[in-house]
């Protein structure tokens, strides 16, 4: 078969996907999309318009994952990008909806006109502020974000609250019987004490005592081990304490410590998996100069948050390190693209500065 057939071929079949999707027959459409793309798969529309049927079969991941193939093909392929972002928003995810604003974003680059996009780029914003909560992205790339889990109201005065802590925790007689205190601990002022430890290593963190947070959540630590956490309340806070005391660690430059923090961390996160940890390491492992496995760190955190300008941007600096220029200017890209749809000026101008750089 020439090449000529073959090019009609394809274009025919997807003809015929696209009169079946209009008449809903969308799982039939399906197959002949398929087809086109076994004879050219690099058609960029084929794989649209099976992102259009996914979309319609209720199957949005994979969607979103026809669509990636046709943006990939075509970065100027509006339609594509507008269609993935509203797919995105169907999974109702505020990551997800992140992600979704971003795709609004590239159409509007591309098509400054596309009435469908600026609405419904403008009804995720408003979910955004809504939800902002939601998103935990550090100010700045090489900033580690602390995670705490606060128990009771935070002080504006973090050294008068640590006096507060420390004179609460001085009240509580730990030289009393062991078996009088393993069953005060049943007891709600039991948890009240784990809650003071905690809080009192948070605000160590705050301000700044590495040395004594990182002990102070040992002992938070301690007074759990060996207690049933299947439905207790310090079940997440536990994988929170193990990164801030990894965020410590780096912060005295321990980087193979904190490396063992995190790992700890993401081992025994009981929700969905937190890029923080995940994020930390990769910048201890560039400090230990293992660039290569930072990076691996860093693509796993993207896994998880793919709008993470902070990770965008660690990961193209870690690319010059190895000398992948043309990899790093695309993370930068993608960290100014994000942080101009988001308005987050120092992530903007970074990326720009080194952009800048490399393109000389």
């Amino acid at each position: 078969m020439g090449i000529q057939a073959e090019n009609e071929d394809y274009r025919d079949l997807c003809q015929q996907g696209l009169v079946l999707m209009q008449s809903k027959c969308s799982k039939e459409a399906l197959s002949y999309f398929e087809k086109a793309l076994k004879i050219q798969p690099n058609c960029h529309e084929a794989w649209y318009y099976q992102g259009l049927a996914l979309h319609k079969r209720g199957c949005y991941e994979k969607a979103i994952a026809s669509y990636n193939k046709a943006v990939q093909i075509k970065p100027d392929y509006y339609e594509a990008w507008c269609d993935q972002a509203y797919t995105l928003s169907m999974l109702e995810h505020y990551e997800e909806l992140a992600v979704s604003y971003v795709s609004y974003y590239n159409t509007l680059k591309i098509e400054p006109n596309c009435q469908e996009a600026q609405q419904k780029r403008a009804t995720i914003m408003k979910d955004f502020k809504l939800n902002k909560d939601s998103f935990e992205y550090p100010e700045a790339p090489l900033e580690l974000q602390i995670k705490c889990y606060y128990f009771g109201e935070i002080q504006d005065d973090n050294q008068n609250e640590l006096k507060q802590c420390d004179a609460a925790i001085a009240g509580y007689d730990l030289e009393i019987d062991k078996d009088i205190w393993e069953e005060k601990l049943r007891f709600f002022w039991g948890d009240e004490l784990r809650c003071l430890w905690f809080r009192r290593s948070n605000v160590l963190m705050r301000l700044g005592y590495y040395d004594r947070a990182i002990d102070s959540y040992d002992t938070a630590l301690g007074i759990l081990e060996g207690k049933r956490l299947d439905y207790c309340r310090f079940r997440g806070v536990i994988p929170e304490a193990l990164y801030n005391q990894g965020v410590a660690l780096h912060h005295l430059r321990h980087y193979k410590e904190a490396i063992t923090k995190y790992n700890e961390a993401i081992e025994k996160s009981w929700r969905s998996l937190h890029p923080l940890p995940l994020y930390g390491r990769g910048l201890s492992l560039v400090n230990l100069g293992q660039i290569e496995a930072a990076i691996a760190s860093f693509d796993l955190a993207l896994e998880i948050k793919p709008c993470y300008t902070a990770v965008w941007y660690a990961k193209g600096t870690s690319l010059e390190k190895l000398e992948r220029f043309q990899e790093a200017i695309t993370c930068y890209q993608k960290a100014l693209d994000i942080s101009r749809a988001f308005n987050n000026q120092k992530i903007e101008l970074l990326a720009i500065d080194r952009m800048i750089i490399l393109k000389i």
